[in-house]
Parts: C-alpha cells; structure tokens; sequence
C-alpha cells in the first residue's frame, strides 16, 4: 500500500506497517480477554487489561513518528480495537454460557464486554477533537500565503527602489565616464591634427622642390623631344619629296619607254600585217589561177576526174580560207593596240618609287 506523509507534522496514513501494529495490538488484547475469562479473573482485571492495551497503541500512534497516523484514522482504529475487544469477550461469555447458571453473571460479563467499547468511543472522541479541521488549515493556509505575499511584495518593492537606484546611479557615472572620455577624445584629435598639420608643412617643401624639379625635367625633355620630332619630320619631308621625284621620274621615263616600245610594236606589227596581207593576196591570186587552171584542163569524154587534183583544189581552197581568217585576226590585233597602250600608262605611273621598269621585250621577226 502506498503511503501518504504530512511534511509539517509527519503523519502517515495507511501502510503495511500500520495494519501490522494495529492487529498485534487487537490479538494480544484478545488473547488477553479469552485468557482472563477462561482463567475467572476478577472483572476489574479483565476489563483494565484491554482498556491498557488501547491506551499503549494510542500512545504509539501519537509519538512514534514512523508510526504516526492522522487523528481521525487513530480515533477509527481505537473504537474498532475496543469493538473487537467487546465482541471477543462476549463470544467467551456465551460460550460460557449455561443454562442453569444465574442471570447476573450474564449481566456481569455483558458489561464488562461493553467497557471496552466505551473506552474505544471515548479515545476515538479525544482524537477527533485532536484533528485540526481541515477549513482551519485551510483558512491558517490563506492567511500565511497572504502574508508571505505581503512580505514578498515588499521586498519587490525595496528590490525595485533598489534597482532604480542603481539605474540612476550607473547612468550618473556613465555620463560622467562618457564626459571624461569626450574630453580626452577631443583633447588627443586635437593634438594628432597638429601633429599631422606640422607633418604636412614639413613635407609639403620637398614635395613642392621634387614637383618644380620634375616639372623643368618634364620641359626640358619635351622641348628635346619635340626638336627632335621636328627635324625627323623636316629629314622625313625632304626623303618623300626626293623619293617623290624620283618615282616620277622613274614612271614617267617607264611611261615613255613602254609607249614608245608599244608603238614600235605596233608600227612593226601593222607592216608585218601589211606585208602578210600582201602575200595573202598574191597566194590567193595564184590559188585562183591555180584552180581556173585545173578547171580548163579538158577533160576527154568518158574519163573521170583525177582524184588528185580534186584534193589539190579543195586544199587550195582551205588554205586560202585560212590565210584569210589569220589576216582578219592580225587587223582585230592592230584594232586592239593602241587602246591597250592608253590603258597601260595610268598603270605605269603608279609603278612604286625606287623600282626599275621591265626591259622592253625582244623583238622576233616572224616569217610568213
């Protein structure tokens, strides 16, 4: 069984332990009660006996702590203990019990049965008059939290007057640390803007010195530079236009050495055409003859042409028609000439200075 402990006062209820201390006492009061009457002790000491008993385990319930149970549960267990002690001396009495025997013993043994339970009902009134009541604790309770929450509100209230306190003394201290701490500040910025002011003067010469030196460098060497620039560009002048010169020169005497050799050609090329064309035509005459030649020769009645001279006509033909294409071709030729020549001066001119013009091709008579 589980056992339940007040911590303000250390009472139990229920528990192995107590059942076990309340029915020895009940089988050593009953033990005692059926001894005592089989034994015909006197009324008095049978009834003394239980009542002590009762009296030990109210005492043990009461101050033995580890045994220590609530009023009501002891008050309970004392009325049952007297009830059991009553039943049990009534069972001996009856059993007891004869017939022939005067009523007053039966009235004698039923009220000494009967003192025990007033002794249990007494003992069970004295412990419940013990018991606190439970609205009493209740009450005792509030009244207790009540106070301890005054005590508690005004040890906030102390703890936050305190704390404000405080509040306003850190922040005394941190404004005056901060005034402290500004003043040194500007105090140091002060000095370091001298320091750096002074540091400025002092390089701001050398700087200045080492600027004007650098700028005179810087003049001088442009002045050299641009002398220099200047007579490049006068020597560059001069070698173009010479060079100039000399390009058209060079085209010009090209130009005039390639038309005169055209021309020549030209000149050359016309007569060998002439001349070709007159040997053309006297070859053609002397084809003709040729052919009205064979045409005359007679031919006597029955007899065939000879073959051969058939042929020499149709190759006498041929021949004449190809001396005639190659002379129309030679006049396209001498056509062409001179437009070919007027297109190769522009491009003679623009010859690049300083080359040679081509030497003039070798002149090659061809025979007819």
């Amino acid at each position: 069984m589980a056992r339940r402990r007040d911590t303000g006062r250390g009472v139990t209820t229920g528990g192995l332990a107590d059942a076990v201390v309340f029915l020895v006492f009940v089988a050593v009061g009953a033990a005692y009660v059926i001894w005592s009457k089989l034994s015909g002790l006197p009324p008095a000491a049978v009834t003394m006996v239980p009542v002590s008993i009762m009296l030990v385990y109210a005492a043990v319930v009461v101050f033995i702590r580890s045994l220590r149970l609530a009023e009501d549960q002891s008050g309970d267990n004392l009325y049952y203990m007297g009830f059991l002690f009553t039943l049990t001396s009534l069972a001996v009495s009856l059993w007891q019990f004869d017939a022939g025997g005067p009523p007053e013993d039966i009235v004698r043994n039923f009220g000494i049965a009967i003192g025990s339970t007033i002794a249990g009902i007494a003992l069970r009134i004295f412990m419940n008059q013990l018991r606190r009541d439970p609205h009493d604790v209740e009450r005792g309770a509030r009244y207790e939290l009540a106070d301890a929450s005054r005590r508690v509100r005004r040890e906030l209230d102390a703890t936050v007057v305190e704390l404000n306190q405080f509040r306003r003394a850190t922040q005394q201290i941190a404004e005056e640390s901060w005034s402290d701490v500004r003043a040194q500040i500007e105090t140091t910025s002060a000095r370091i803007l001298g320091a750096v002011e002074a540091v400025t003067e002092r390089s701001t010469a050398p700087i200045e010195a080492a600027g004007r030196a650098s700028g005179e460098s810087l003049g001088a060497m442009s002045r050299t530079v641009l002398a220099s620039l200047k007579e490049t560009a006068d020597a560059l002048a001069g070698e173009s236009a010479a060079l100039a010169r000399r390009a058209e020169a060079s085209v010009e005497a090209a130009s005039e050495r390639m038309t005169a050799s055209l021309e020549a050609a030209a000149a050359r090329l016309s007569r060998e055409s002439q001349h070709l064309s007159g040997q053309t035509a006297a070859l053609s005459a002397s084809i003709e003859a040729l052919s009205r030649s064979l045409r005359d020769v007679a031919v006597p009645e029955g007899a065939t042409a000879v073959p051969a001279a058939v042929e020499i006509a149709a190759a006498v033909r041929e021949i004449g028609a190809a001396l005639e294409r190659h002379g129309q071709r030679l006049d396209a030729l001498v056509a062409a000439l001179p437009p070919a020549v007027e297109t190769a001066a522009p491009v003679a001119e623009e010859i690049a200075p300083g080359e040679e013009p081509p030497p003039p091709a070798p002149r090659t008579r061809e025979g007819a």
